[in-house]
């Protein structure tokens, strides 16, 4: 793993995101009736645990955990990949395409006359057409933009460099599961963090409409199965080339490593959009681009990535 000294840098980072959530949070101050879906803090703290208790045990897991992660280290092959052409500016042109070719999809497969299509897709179901043609139509988006992305790079023969390269791809496999099975204290530890935050100023964390809604679906419903392609495998994909391929590569064409992790991790996370998963995205951001750091691969992750969405729906989905 890179030099300790990262270290100080990731948890100075943190800190003026926690700043910058509560500030968020703040300005758009409101009180909800609802309370937030259960968690894994709200459960242990359920059991009788003091928050500051809780948050102590956290501490030390993480801590122990990020030893055991340093230790495993060495099952992912470290084959830095090569300088990349582009700067770090390139990635704000490819992060504007999905809005692009988005609205455009979206529109078209929102059209009225198209209805009836998407309700026979839906199974008859007419509450879920409209959801269903927009995730739908968003990740066909997204696959468009990574061939706009990957194709023009292929054809310059800089692939390598954006990471589309998988040296040691059974340790690459390997050593991501490690790593993220690793990395869930931390997050435990950062998640709590920002749901303390959130409740400290008396507001729920956000959640997305079409989200709940799809959550509500029967998971055997086109709907939910739609999402689950697009979030576990389609979206991972595309953030992956877009952070850790065109963003990553191009800081490090000119910065270290340390500069390099932070800068993305941070974007990761504020791209997002939602102030509850500030801190969290920001630390599996940091996770994710050492990994490309150490791999110089785009594999370890996609993986890490897909398996953390994963998870995620089927933690939200039992929920």
């Amino acid at each position: 793993m890179p030099e300790r000294s990262i270290r100080t840098d990731v948890l100075v980072a943190l800190v003026l995101l926690a700043v910058l959530e509560a500030a968020w949070v703040g300005h758009a101050r409101r009180v909800e009736p609802a309370e937030p879906a259960a968690n894994p803090i709200d459960l242990v703290a359920a059991a009788g645990l003091p928050p500051a208790a809780l948050f102590l045990v956290l501490a030390v897991a993480a801590w122990l955990a990020i030893g055991v992660a340093r230790r495993a280290w060495w099952i992912m092959p470290a084959d830095p990949s090569p300088r990349a052409p582009w700067s770090g500016a390139s990635f704000v042109v490819a992060w504007l395409l999905p809005f692009v070719a988005g609205g455009i999809l979206v529109s078209a497969a929102s059209r009225h006359d198209l209805l009836p299509f998407w309700i026979g897709v839906a199974g008859g179901r007419e509450a879920d057409a409209a959801d269903l043609a927009r995730i739908v139509a968003d990740a066909a988006a997204r696959g468009l933009c990574i061939a706009m992305v990957v194709w023009p790079i292929r054809r310059t023969g800089f692939l390598p460099a954006l990471g589309w390269r998988a040296p040691g791809a059974f340790r690459q496999v390997g050593g991501a599961v490690v790593q993220l099975a690793a990395f869930v204290p931390p997050f435990a530890l950062v998640y709590g963090a920002s749901l303390a935050i959130h409740r400290a100023l008396g507001v729920s964390p956000d959640v997305q409409a079409v989200v709940t809604r799809v959550l509500e679906a029967g998971i055997d419903t086109p709907l939910f199965m739609a999402l689950a392609v697009s979030a576990v495998l389609v979206a991972p994909l595309w953030e992956e080339i877009l952070y850790r391929g065109l963003l990553y590569s191009g800081l490090r064409r000119t910065r270290d490593v340390r500069t390099s992790v932070v800068i993305s991790a941070a974007v990761f996370a504020l791209a997002h959009l939602n102030a509850f998963v500030l801190l969290p995205l920001f630390a599996f951001g940091v996770l994710l681009a050492l990994v490309r750091e150490r791999t110089g691969s785009l594999l370890a992750p996609v993986v890490i990535h897909m398996l953390f969405n994963a998870v995620q729906l089927a933690l939200m989905k039992s929920g």
